[in-house]
């Protein structure tokens, strides 16, 4: 699992980390170097940019512990497993 970073989502080495990462968890504080993501992105969720490089990825909700737990038990299991999504598979 990918550890909170403050890296902006549109530098290379957000997308570098990607590689070696089996699970990414990336929070949306809706600022980016003091601009609003609205006015910075075109995409109104973060979360949005996985999917151009074919990342399977969800919407949870941070402030509800439970939600997390679960949806984080079952990312962990799928990398465990060898079943999650992989740049580093032929």
């Amino acid at each position: 699992m990918g550890l909170p970073t403050s890296v902006s989502s549109r530098s290379g080495q957000s997308f570098e980390g990607l590689e070696a990462a089996g699970a990414v968890v990336c929070e949306n504080n809706q600022y980016g170097m003091g601009t609003a993501v609205d006015r910075a992105s075109a995409v109104s969720e973060i979360r949005q940019k996985a999917e151009g490089y074919g990342i399977p990825n969800m919407r949870v909700d941070g402030m509800n512990v439970m939600e997390v737990r679960r949806v984080a038990l079952e990312v962990l299991e799928k990398v465990r497993q060898g079943t999650a999504p992989s740049s580093s598979k032929p």
